[in-house]
């Protein structure tokens, strides 16, 4: 499996630190003063299709092996066994004519 990137260790200046009891509401906040975006969840077919299309890319440009995984990782074949057969169905190029 191809890595998508390299992990370098290079140690910094730490300059300043903030603790956070809340995370979640840190970040609620920061979204009403307009100092930060968050994407939530839509239950629509239409959003459902980014995020589809945006995990394929991922596993086509990194070169990821889902049948190798589906054969190690029993939680991830309990859950995607089906979803991984259909593309492997549809990305082994018996489509193209």
């Amino acid at each position: 499996m191809k890595q998508p990137f390299e992990l370098k260790v290079t140690q910094v200046e730490v300059v300043g630190e903030t603790t956070v009891d809340d995370l979640l509401g840190r970040l609620l906040e920061e979204e009403r003063g307009g100092r930060l975006i968050l994407h939530r969840y839509e239950h629509s077919d239409e959003y459902k299709s980014i995020i589809a299309d945006h995990i394929v890319d991922r596993i086509i440009r990194f070169g990821i092996d889902l049948n190798g995984i589906l054969e190690t990782d029993s939680r991830f074949s309990k859950h995607y066994r089906d979803i991984v057969q259909e593309m492997t169905r549809h990305t082994d190029g018996h489509l193209l004519k």
